[in-house]
């Protein structure tokens, strides 16, 4: 699970110009907190969501998608 986890966050944390996605930078953001570097690559955030995954993978999840919508005032 953790494997799969860790590559959908990779996946996530890409876009096409081969930087740090926004959802990649909300999980990093989820995880490190509001310190986190907006321009982290893309291995820092893979090795950050490896290390702080202490959750199940669809709390973490839920917990990203209710931060995100709470960070751009969504209900």
């Amino acid at each position: 699970m953790a494997k799969i986890l860790k590559a959908t966050i990779l996946m996530l944390s890409e876009a096409p110009d081969g930087q740090p996605g926004v959802a990649g930078k909300a999980v990093a953001r989820y995880i490190l907190g509001d310190d986190a570097d907006p321009g982290m690559s893309q291995v820092k955030i893979k090795e950050v969501s490896a290390a702080g995954l202490d959750k199940p993978a669809d709390q973490l999840f839920a917990d990203v998608v209710a931060q995100l919508k709470a960070d751009e005032g969504i209900a």
